[in-house]
């Protein structure tokens, strides 16, 4: 991708959310802007930045920077296109993919089809995507920073390394397991649409949670996973292989929760009742999903 002049110089940051796909495409980008990646779920103000796959909140001020997205900018990004600079590409199916392609970058095709695995809920048991997710979920919030720092140099022997050691605890059969155990508590709740719970104060049954978004069940098109505090849902994810929930998530703003939304995740703080909530959202699922694609 050709680039103006001085346009590698302008950038002071790269800002990802710390998911994989964010990780990954970031440390790989910063062989092209050296910059310091900043890791963050939302933006609310930017300048002279290199957003790289982060939604912007409403009362958005960015200005001056670089817009790298595989979702459909013009309806994600609104007023921002006209102050920045965009690269979009909605037919990618993860960050990593785009910008290898865009920045004629490399990277190990073992890692690339794991990240776009993990990118696009495809995870299969014993996969080496599976091994990856696992050691980021395992690994503290300090290893994704270094994590990336890996991934810009190339050093993929250290990275091997990492995902061996992070699934070799005791800890990632323990999650492996609970998986399991909460997959088999999946109720139906609405045609197309079944829910998850779990409890928010264990920190395992959290864990296996963040795991079910990237291998959701496949019995159902949207899937609700439920983080609770007895009968109180504290958190909510919402997942699907099979709709952009970007409109579901315009929708539960209207109805006053707090969101932060990709195309095929939903991120939902609220402090309610579970029987409540969920009439809520089923309600707002079926008066959404016909303008789903």
């Amino acid at each position: 991708m050709s680039s103006p002049n001085g346009m590698h110089r302008k950038y002071r940051n790269i800002i990802t959310q710390p998911h994989l796909d964010g990780i990954f495409s970031s440390g790989l980008l910063s062989r092209i802007f050296d910059a310091p990646i900043r890791f963050r779920l939302i933006i609310r103000r930017a300048k002279y930045s290199v957003i790289l796959g982060v939604p912007i909140s409403r009362d958005l001020q960015v200005f001056q920077s670089f817009i790298i997205d595989v979702v459909n900018c013009e309806q994600f990004y609104g007023a921002a296109l006209q102050t920045n600079l965009i690269l979009c590409d909605s037919s990618y199916g993860s960050l990593t993919d785009l910008v290898v392609d865009a920045f004629n970058l490399e990277i190990p095709n073992d890692f690339l089809d794991a990240v776009y695995d993990i990118a696009t809920r495809n995870i299969h048991a014993d996969a080496f995507s599976e091994k990856l997710l696992l050691a980021w979920l395992l690994s503290e919030k300090s290893a994704h920073k270094e994590l990336a720092i890996l991934v810009k140099a190339g050093l993929w022997d250290r990275v091997r390394d990492w995902i061996q050691k992070a699934t070799s605890v005791d800890l990632a059969g323990l999650v492996k397991f609970t998986v399991n155990k909460i997959r088999d508590n999946l109720q139906v709740v609405a045609p197309q649409v079944a829910m998850i719970s779990f409890s928010i104060k264990d920190a395992v049954e959290k864990i296996a949670a963040k795991y079910l978004l990237y291998a959701p069940p496949l019995n159902a098109p949207i899937i609700l996973l439920l983080g609770c505090d007895g009968r109180q849902v504290k958190l909510c994810y919402i997942s699907s292989r099979s709709y952009d929930l970007t409109i579901l998530s315009r929708s539960l703003e209207r109805m006053g929760y707090i969101t932060i939304a990709r195309p095929n995740v939903v991120r939902v703080y609220l402090d309610e009742n579970i029987d409540y909530f969920v009439d809520r959202l089923v309600a707002a699922v079926k008066s959404t999903r016909k303008y789903m694609k």
